[in-house]
């Protein structure tokens, strides 16, 4: 089952037989995480989700070999042909859905008021992946990093949809969870979240960085 999911998840991120492969790496997912759900995290389950909404996306019309075999490459792969969004835009409310409920739920908690809460992350043992330095542990860094914490994902939920701040607060969630990723173990939680910001990359500006990147 695990040689045939990795198998599956190379075809649909070269775009081979992207719809089949979808299906595949999902059935073969899901039977993976039904093995031991008690060790799952919320990244496993929209891993999860995003990947069954892959499947009835048009993924693999653009950049994929399907596309080249089509002999579509690399005309479409640059401007992309027009196509009905809806999946895209239920992945991309999922992910703002994640990141409002995160801030929600924080906000009950005192300590992400107080602004202590990053403090008892990095005393947390099963989670540290490296020693901290003794700053971090202040009470003025420990807050900046509690309140922007909260900032940052109240934007990723709100303030992405919005064409003139998208990409600063793309590159702000960025920086966030490889900040998170460096410090804590969070297993692929944090690689999860990052590849989800993807989804609101315009297609016009992602033609207009391939561009530049085939005439370096």
């Amino acid at each position: 089952m695990q040689s045939l999911h990795v198998l599956s998840a190379v075809c649909l991120a070269v775009g081979l037989e992207t719809r089949v492969s979808a299906v595949i790496a999902f059935m073969t997912l899901v039977s993976l995480h039904h093995r031991n759900p008690c060790v799952l995290h919320s990244g496993d389950s929209l891993h999860r989700l995003l990947l069954f909404l892959l499947i009835l996306s048009h993924a693999g019309d653009a950049l994929s070999v399907d596309a080249w075999m089509a002999a579509d490459f690399p005309a479409d792969a640059l401007t992309g042909s027009p196509v009905d969004p809806w999946c895209q835009r239920l992945m991309q409310l999922q992910v703002s859905i994640v990141y409002v409920r995160t801030v929600w739920w924080k906000l009950q908690g005192r300590t992400w008021l107080n602004g202590t809460a990053a403090y008892y992350l990095t005393q947390l043992d099963v989670f540290r992946r490296f020693p901290v330095p003794p700053v971090v542990l202040s009470r003025f860094f420990t807050a900046l990093v509690t309140w922007s914490t909260l900032l940052v994902e109240m934007a990723l939920g709100t303030l992405v949809w919005f064409r003139e701040c998208r990409y600063a607060v793309l590159v702000a969630g960025c920086v966030l969870q490889l900040l998170l990723e460096c410090s804590l173990n969070l297993q692929l939680f944090g690689w999860t979240m990052l590849t989800t910001f993807l989804l609101f990359v315009d297609l016009q500006d992602t033609a207009v960085w391939l561009r530049v990147l085939a005439d370096q």
